[in-house]
């Protein structure tokens, strides 16, 4: 699950764990393609959110797809 996700430029990271198989797993920078990030911006800015609501939005899609519950 995931608790907290950090954008990459903001100066101090925070804890950000996802739930796994066997447990909370921490993650620490997600990383992209510099076309995906492109794209992610494009999408936050059509859709008046941040990236970290559509990341996470993608994150609990991926689990919920992967049989997950929440």
């Amino acid at each position: 699950m995931l608790e907290k996700y950090t954008p990459f430029h903001e100066p101090h990271q925070q804890r950000r764990t996802v739930q796994g198989d066997t447990g909370a797993l921490e993650r620490g920078i997600i990383m992209l393609p510099p076309a995906t990030w492109r794209a992610l911006n494009r999408l936050s800015k059509a859709q008046q959110r941040t990236g970290s609501d559509i990341i996470g939005s993608l994150i609990n899609l991926a689990d919920k797809a992967q049989g997950g519950g929440r």
